[in-house]
């Protein structure tokens, strides 16, 4: 499992607006849309510059791209893999 930092992604402006770790029964939680409230997110993003910078915000459903439920069931689901191959 990679524990690189975050501070050593370079980020892509064109592609992402910044890069989070979140725990993954959250993640689940989010996109199942069981949550019952906003979830407090820690990461980075560019700033107005483009200087990559510390990021905590509280996020909820609305804050994520929309896809149908089963294409994140094939995220979180290959997630599960990569972290039960990294044991």
């Amino acid at each position: 499992m990679n524990r690189q930092p975050l501070t050593q992604y370079r980020l892509q402006p064109e592609e992402v607006t910044g890069l989070y770790r979140v725990p993954l029964e959250q993640a689940r939680k989010l996109a199942q849309g069981t949550l019952s409230e906003p979830i407090r997110i820690e990461g980075i993003a560019s700033d107005e510059n483009g200087v990559t910078v510390p990021v905590e915000r509280m996020v909820g459903p609305a804050d994520f791209v929309p896809h149908p439920g089963a294409y994140y069931e094939l995220v979180l689901k290959a997630i599960d893999r990569i972290g039960k191959s990294a044991l």
